[in-house]
Formats: C-alpha cells, structure tokens, sequence
C-alpha cells in the first residue's frame, strides 16, 4: 500500500512560477493548496517532513501531469490524495477537502 499525494501543477515554467509567486505577493491564491500548507518556497516544512516520516506506508509525491501519465484515476481531482493498494487508486482526499484545509495541521 502507497499514500500518493497529487499536486495542482505541472512541470511547466508557467506552472512553478504561479507557484513561486503565491509564496512572495501578498493574498494571491494558490493553485495548489497542497503546495501551500506543505511547503515554504521551494522546501517542505519541517512538521510535514516530520510527520511523513512517521507514517506506516510509503508517501509519493507527483505533479498532476506526472499522476495522470502513472495512473489512471477514477477522477481527476487535484490537489488530492490517494491510496494505492493492489494496483487500485482510491481517493482519500478529494480536492474540494484538501482546498478547504487551512494549514498543515488539518492535512
């Protein structure tokens, strides 16, 4: 079994810069509420890395191009998080959930 955490970006420039630049103005929106409450910049913060590292399966972490082209899911709902168990995917957190979370501590 595998935790598999799927971020709303891409590996596109346009995409990490949106990213990047929710961390430095003021109120903008994330695109991705998981890259909001798990990272500071371009580093995961130390109670996700923490709590991670406590957690009895394996996490991996995907862009949602690099998740679709892995997987196929049942829906595609990003940010989210997913259980893969048997070469099933299971949603865990769907992303209406996960965009409601407002820090790490709820995730």
């Amino acid at each position: 079994m595998k935790l598999i955490f799927v971020y709303n970006s891409t590996l596109s420039l346009s995409s990490l810069l949106k990213d990047l630049a929710t961390e430095v103005i003021p109120n903008k929106e994330p695109e991705c509420k998981l890259c909001d409450i798990t990272f500071n910049l371009a580093f995961k913060k130390k109670v996700w890395k923490s709590y991670l590292k406590k957690l009895p399966y394996p996490c991996i972490f995907l862009l949602k191009d690099q998740f679709q082209k892995k997987y196929t899911p049942p829906k595609n709902e990003f940010p989210s998080a997913w259980i893969l168990k048997n070469n099933t995917l299971e949603l865990l957190i769907s992303s209406t959930e996960m965009n409601d979370l407002n820090d790490v501590y709820d995730l």
